[in-house]
């Protein structure tokens, strides 16, 4: 008998299946783990989209235009409280968009709330920083 999922490994799960979506050029996927109202913020604060249709979007577009070459995480951190979570990685990434080549890295910052029993993302930040920051 599987023992169950604790909260941070469930939020850790829900965290890896909308990376693994987008990696997987299947973001429609990640459908199940986002709030009907989830909110993304671009990097640098300079815009945000509203609604898992626009989420969903914007990772479908990244991956028809870009060129992924290199992809690297680090294991998601999670912290828990009552019903909401917190759950972030550093990553970095090698991809060509518009046939210039960019190499990048930063934070991904997820914030879940619990919905019925299930974990969703309700919002995402993602920074970016210079190479080697």
């Amino acid at each position: 008998m599987l023992a169950a999922m604790n909260d941070a490994d469930a939020v850790r799960a829900a965290f890896h299946a909308i990376n693994n979506a987008w990696l997987q050029r299947r973001a429609q996927d990640m459908r199940e783990h986002l709030h009907p109202d989830v909110v993304m913020v671009q990097p640098g604060f300079e815009s945000l989209l509203r609604g898992r249709e626009a989420c969903i979007a914007s990772y479908a577009e990244f991956r028809a235009g870009a060129t992924l070459y290199a992809y690297t995480a680090t294991e998601p951190k999670v912290e828990v409280i009552g019903n909401t979570a917190v759950a972030w990685h550093r990553w970095t990434m090698r991809y060509e968009w518009e046939a210039q080549s960019i190499d990048e890295g930063g934070h991904e910052v997820f914030v879940f709330e619990r919905v019925e029993g299930a974990w969703l993302a309700v919002w995402r930040t993602l920074t970016v920083e210079p190479p080697g920051g």
